[in-house]
């Protein structure tokens, strides 16, 4: 064992007291500053403990390849293509158990590879510390940014970056990137999408993905499509964890029952914006209204839910595309154009159902009064019969 008694140990020295015995089967050359080791002539290794140590590459070539046991936990590992192999192995390993693997001991398990079986035990999920955006990213959620495509177009970092490993995620910010539909595949570990200023128009990839890539999504808790294009929000059901939601400044000229009752009134949301959007005001919207009513407190943009209401740019730019549609039309030209929701008399709202209910109201106050003329009538005859000994006229009958 070469570990912690050998911190100020010369590399070099070291490294000659290791080769002294390629017959070793297990090595412990932890909390030491070695930068490179090769221990592909220790043909009879199966154990090696690398953790605190300053390596920051690590050659496949540098272990045997009966090697079955490694810790390699705690160094400055360089994530670039030389590790490659590394990274893989980690993230397949995460794949399979998940990340408490890396916090139990688990010198039964295995890991299967084509070339050799690793196992890393006892040590937190390995993390880059190089190239500068890879910084204190785990491995696996690193290969994860590296293989998705809207990493190459937005920012994807870390969040948290000083947090236990299991508890840092991955924040994207797609601001202003031209983007017209939904990113198809995510890094793991999102929890923040920003994609507002796009040109977005529907949700509905979302309900298209296979299982596995819409697992991605369902961890997201914060998503901002504010000042998109979008007309429907089908699809965003899907997604069950949100916390905040940003569907401001877009084309919804409605929120259907079914996403209000399955994402906005759900007890995990806590804040959302959907003001500057041109929805239509009629009897649809009671409902809608009620729920407004229900929950302003978390809407921080309630007094911008208006009827047809849309937001400055639209109008600016290209106001004869956007505001062309019958309903967005239809929105802008109703007698409620750019009224507050929430102020707006739900009686205005449906007069229709507002004529109905006078009706059925009138109905009942015409069998009421009839109930009570009845009452005194047959209350009269009784009394009339009794005192007289004689039918009531109405009983009459001429024969």
């Amino acid at each position: 064992m070469l570990s912690q008694f050998h911190k100020t140990l010369p590399r070099k020295l070291l490294e000659l007291a290791v080769a002294k015995d390629a017959s070793k089967d297990t090595i412990d050359l932890s909390n030491n500053q070695l930068e490179r080791v090769d221990l592909s002539h220790f043909t009879a290794l199966r154990t090696i403990n690398l953790s605190q140590n300053n390596l920051s590459t690590l050659s496949r070539n540098n272990l045997h390849a009966q090697t079955v046991d490694v810790n390699i936990g705690n160094n400055p590992w360089n994530c670039d293509h030389r590790i490659d192999w590394l990274i893989d192995m980690i993230a397949e390993i995460v794949e399979k158990n998940g990340r408490s693997y890396f916090f139990e001991s688990t010198s039964n398990q295995l890991m299967n590879n084509v070339n050799n079986h690793v196992d890393l035990f006892q040590t937190n999920e390995p993390e880059c510390n190089q190239p500068i955006e890879a910084k204190m990213f785990p491995f696996s959620v690193w290969k994860s940014v590296k293989e998705s495509s809207i990493c190459q177009t937005c920012n994807c970092y870390l969040k948290d970056k000083y947090a236990k490993v299991g508890y840092r995620y991955v924040s994207i910010n797609c601001t202003n990137r031209n983007l017209v539909s939904l990113p198809s595949r995510l890094p793991k570990n999102t929890k923040i999408l920003d994609l507002s200023a796009n040109q977005i128009r529907n949700l509905n990839p979302l309900s298209k993905y296979h299982h596995g890539e819409l697992s991605k999504w369902a961890n997201i808790n914060k998503i901002i499509l504010s000042n998109n294009l979008l007309e429907s929000l089908d699809g965003l059901e899907s997604i069950r964890s949100i916390v905040f939601l940003d569907i401001s400044g877009n084309l919804l000229t409605e929120i259907p029952y079914h996403i209000v009752n399955k994402v906005l009134s759900s007890n995990k949301i806590d804040k959302f914006r959907i003001g500057n959007n041109p929805y239509v005001c009629d009897c649809n919207t009671v409902k809608f209204q009620k729920w407004l009513h229900n929950n302003y407190r978390i809407i921080l943009d309630i007094k911008q839910v208006r009827c047809g209401h849309l937001r400055d740019e639209l109008l600016l730019h290209n106001q004869s595309f956007y505001v062309g549609g019958p309903m967005i039309q239809q929105a802008r030209q109703s007698r409620f154009f750019n009224k507050e929701i929430l102020q707006i008399n739900s009686l205005h709202l449906c007069p229709i159902a507002d004529t109905v209910v006078d009706a059925l109201d009138l109905i009942n106050i015409v069998l009421a009064v009839s109930i009570m003329l009845l009452i005194i009538k047959v209350g009269y005859d009784f009394l009339w019969q009794k005192r007289t000994g004689k039918l009531p006229r109405f009983f009459k009958l001429n024969i």
